[in-house]
């Protein structure tokens, strides 16, 4: 489908029904029906099935569901989009179904008896009705229950009546609402009008969303599923970033191209990843929840494939921080200490020579020898404001933790020329 529209809010909620169980009954209609090939015994698995010329198959859980509630609404038809058939084995086609004479009608005119068979009464379930010529479960008399999900509704443009997305389908219009592309191609949804176009017939029909929240419910519910989308992208962003076999290149040229003193180079001779750091980490959650909430000045370097650490403009860096040994193990794990700062921010530098002057008395130890190393820190740290303060030259300061994530350690190399 291609890009799919955002929308800001929703015009208006539409509340579903719960959903009914159906069951086979006795004064149900449901003898062994007869075709070209013989008799055939009705089907007993629970489902929305439909008679071939030799047996009976099931609809896929969307199909069923919206003649299930076709028949709830007392709707005369319904539509089914996308049925797979031997001629349209990949993106299926129309068919429609019949809810009084519960008969399929395929594109070419081939009908075909449809059945409902239910689990209630095997379940214990409620008394039933006859609705249609079908077997209707009651609905719950209690409300103490699960509330019904979030649901998507299309109206049929033959009927003009409702009819339901499946739930996996709800959760695709609704993720795909607020992601930038989809594989599919056959209909546009339009969130800010909630229309549908098909794009093969131009044919638009509009789409309502049913919620059994109020407003505060629907706010947070949605915005919980914005943070939770948001953080799957930023995750493998993350993950990305902080992989020593892709942030290894990066430094050793940077430090290559930098000079410590004159006649002294330095070398990168080897990356540690920070071992504390996965998905669940209180440190490592922090800082996708920071990006999460800056996601708009993000958005046009995910859609341009990602963030290159390479890029010194780029709002995510890597940056080395010199500190003493003993300190090492304790940033790694809960990361910077904001109490124990001396000017109220965090320092890093993006020359590695510059963090090495920082490594106490390390530094003190090793350099009284020729051919010495010094291990620093590396952080990715997101350059927006507040948590950013400035770049001075190769000095950038941070005012907020959650803005840094320590990912590396790296051993620096004194090699002179």
């Amino acid at each position: 489908m291609p890009p799919f529209k955002r929308r800001s809010r929703f015009p208006g909620f539409w509340f579903s029904r719960p959903r009914y169980n159906f069951r086979k009954s006795a004064t149900d209609f449901r003898s062994p029906k007869m075709c070209i090939t013989g008799q055939i015994p009705d089907p007993t698995t629970p489902g929305v099935w439909w008679r071939d010329d030799t047996v009976w198959r099931l609809y896929q859980n969307a199909h069923a569901d919206v003649i299930k509630q076709g028949i709830q609404n007392g709707l005369a038809s319904v539509t089914l989009y996308g049925v797979q058939n031997c001629v349209q084995p990949v993106h299926g086609e129309t068919y429609t179904v019949n809810l009084r004479g519960m008969q399929q009608r395929s594109p070419r005119g081939f009908l075909r008896t449809v059945l409902i068979v239910g689990a209630a009464a095997a379940a214990g379930g409620p008394p039933a009705t006859i609705q249609n010529g079908q077997t209707l479960a009651l609905p719950p008399s209690s409300s103490s229950g699960p509330r019904p999900p979030l649901q998507v509704w299309h109206r049929d443009p033959s009927t003009g009546g409702w009819n339901q997305f499946s739930a996996s389908d709800s959760r695709f219009l609704l993720d795909a609402a607020r992601h930038f592309k989809s594989p599919w191609t056959s209909s546009v949804i339009d969130f800010a009008s909630m229309t549908m176009t098909d794009t093969a017939t131009g044919v638009k029909t509009d789409v309502r969303i049913a919620c059994p929240l109020d407003g505060q419910e629907v706010a947070s519910a949605v915005a919980a599923a914005e943070m939770a989308q948001r953080k799957e992208r930023l995750y493998e962003m993350v993950e990305s970033l902080r992989a020593p076999e892709k942030a290894e290149p990066v430094l050793q040229s940077r430090v290559r191209s930098q000079s410590y003193l004159p006649g002294v180079t330095l070398d990168v001779t080897s990356v540690r990843a920070n071992s504390f750091l996965s998905r669940g980490n209180p440190l490592y959650e922090r800082f996708v929840a920071t990006l999460a909430r800056h996601m708009p000045d993000l958005r046009g370097l995910l859609e341009n494939g990602g963030v290159s650490p390479s890029n010194p403009h780029s709002v995510i860096e890597h940056v080395f921080h010199g500190t003493p040994p003993d300190n090492r193990a304790s940033i790694m794990k809960h990361g910077m200490n904001p109490s124990l700062r001396t000017s109220g921010a965090d320092y890093f530098s993006t020359n590695a020579a510059v963090s090495i002057g920082f490594c106490g008395n390390e530094l003190s130890v090793v350099t009284r020898r020729r051919d010495w190393a010094v291990k620093l820190l590396v952080f990715l740290v997101l350059k927006l404001p507040p948590g950013f303060e400035a770049k001075r030259g190769n000095v950038v300061t941070m005012r907020e933790v959650e803005y840094e994530l320590p990912i590396l350690e790296v051993t620096v190399h004194e090699r002179g020329c």
